[in-house]
Order: structure tokens, then sequence, then C-alpha cells
């Protein structure tokens, strides 16, 4: 869901052509419920579980930054970004960058 969020909000500062989904929580749903039917196929004998995380705020006067890293299966382009929160979860800054092409690895390091 966070991945959704995170680059539909660099789409919308980056891409001018770019449109919000009228319903985008229909669209994180519709691919939760496809990869899990794709992990019960692929698991039929495993078990698996969802967790649910949440952000957690620094203490007052601190910052938090999260960063990621991503890479497209089908191209194998890898890329990262970061985001800078104050103590009230305000957003202070961010980040992204093109690493070009590699493994997910790569993009994480």
């Amino acid at each position: 869901m966070c991945g959704f969020i995170w680059k539909w909000k660099n789409k919308v500062i980056f891409d001018s052509a770019f449109i919000l989904p009228a319903w985008p929580e229909k669209v994180i749903w519709s691919y939760v419920e496809e990869w899990t039917s794709a992990q019960a196929k692929a698991n039929l004998n495993s078990t698996f579980s969802y967790t649910m995380f949440s952000w957690c705020k620094p203490p007052e006067n601190y910052f938090k930054l999260n960063i990621a890293g991503t890479r497209s299966s089908n191209f194998g382009k890898i890329g990262a970004g970061g985001v800078l929160r104050d103590h009230l979860g305000s957003w202070v800054d961010g980040f992204q960058i093109n690493l070009g092409t590699g493994e997910i690895l790569d993009a994480e390091a």
C-alpha cells in the first residue's frame, strides 16, 4: 500500500500528465487480491499471514528518514527514494533517484 502512495505522490509531483486514480483504495485492494491469489497458487502447502505496519513518529525535535529501493522485474530498472519527516509526522524533504539497471539488492543497498 505504501508503495502505491509513494509512487502516486511522486508521479503527481514529477509527471504533469499523471492522473490519480478515482478510487485508489480499489486499485490497492485489487492488487492485494491478485497477489494473495498468486501466492495461494504458488504455495499450496504453506501458511501465510498479513502483518500491518505503521510509521512511528520520532521523538520531539528529531527527524526520521525512511528510504526504500525498488526494481521493475520486467526491465530490471532500479531506483531509490526517501522521505524526511519531523516529530509531528510533517513532510520536511524527500528524494528519488534512478539507479539504472540491476538487482533489487543493488537498489536497497
